[in-house]
């Protein structure tokens, strides 16, 4: 096992959540999922990304905490959400272990390669590997998460810190995209080899069509678009429901725009979903409540007018 230097400050960051508490242990949690790039740990060729050693902070800082198993349990109910979040994690853990046996070398499945000249894709036979085991524990960490993060919010002052942290990711997640940009653009991308230093292939220098596909903190444009189609749905939703306007709807609009820029075919493929689930979504509570904020008759009133525009001009852009 080696430890990354910065390895050493989520070291630091986990031993202040344990003196601290949950609520100092949120702002920095949160946050560190953007690292998907990042390893803190490599553990036999595995990498451990910063989120992940946290988690394991956080859970030990609330699960250890009087009561918390009898809010846990409760949760994990039928037909509560953790009943089928952990219904679909002893699936996924199975599956994992079973199908790539039971269908060996019926399929071919794209594997991500690398080599000196950069990341390629190879079509490889179907079988077990080590991903099936590492993604396992991926998912049992989702189940612990979900869990730490529910506990952590179920108070006043723990969903306050919450939204707080979530505020902060969708900042940095902007700013990281723009760091991405920027070094690509001078050709130097190494000065974030500190935070790009895991196992995995790197895909953070392709083109298409003459533009950058924007990775950000991650790895390949499309684990960017998907962290950033959260980002932009969480602060649009605040914006909707009048908390801090001016601050929500400058990080929807940017997270937003960094989608469309990103060249991902997820991004391309969420946003139009995403942004017609909103405004469904708006409508109805727009039909059912009396008092509602300007900015839920602004989405509403100016929507359909920027889809018109925006469909007219792709219609009018010349195909190349």
């Amino acid at each position: 096992m080696s430890v990354e230097p910065i390895g050493l400050v989520i070291l630091l960051l986990g031993i202040l959540i344990l003196k601290r508490g949950p609520l100092f242990g949120i702002y920095a949690f949160i946050p560190s999922t953007l690292m998907g790039a990042c390893a803190a740990l490599i553990l036999s060729g595995t990498t451990i990304q910063p989120a992940h050693l946290l988690m394991g902070f956080m859970a030990m800082a609330v699960l250890s905490r009087p009561g918390t198993w009898s809010h846990i349990s409760s949760r994990l109910t039928f037909p509560r959400e953790g009943f089928w979040f952990i219904a679909t994690a002893s699936i996924g853990v199975v599956g994992a272990y079973l199908f790539p046996r039971i269908f060996a070398g019926s399929t071919y499945v794209a594997a991500v390669g690398s080599a000196a000249s950069g990341a390629f894709m190879v079509q490889v036979p179907l079988g077990p590997t080590s991903g099936n085991f590492t993604q396992s524990i991926y998912f049992i960490g989702d189940l612990i998460c979900f869990l730490t993060c529910y506990i952590v919010a179920r108070t006043r002052e723990g969903f306050e810190a919450a939204t707080k942290a979530f505020l902060l990711y969708c900042g940095m997640n902007i700013l990281f995209a723009l760091l991405d940009i920027a070094t690509f653009q001078t050709n130097t991308g190494f000065l974030l080899d500190f935070m790009r230093n895991s196992t995995y292939a790197m895909m953070d220098d392709d083109i298409v069509n003459g533009m950058k596909r924007i990775v950000g903190s991650f790895t390949e444009a499309s684990s960017f678009s998907y962290a950033t189609t959260g980002a932009s749905a969480f602060a649009f939703r605040l914006w909707l429901g009048g908390v801090r306007p001016t601050l929500t709807l400058s990080l929807a609009l940017i997270n937003m725009t960094l989608l469309i820029l990103s060249t991902s075919t997820t991004a391309y493929v969420a946003l139009p979903v995403l942004l017609a689930y909103m405004y469904a979504t708006t409508l109805w509570r727009a039909m059912r409540a009396s008092a509602l904020p300007r900015s839920v008759f602004a989405f509403l009133a100016f929507a359909p007018l920027l889809l018109v525009v925006g469909v007219a001009i792709v219609l009018l852009t010349p195909s190349w």
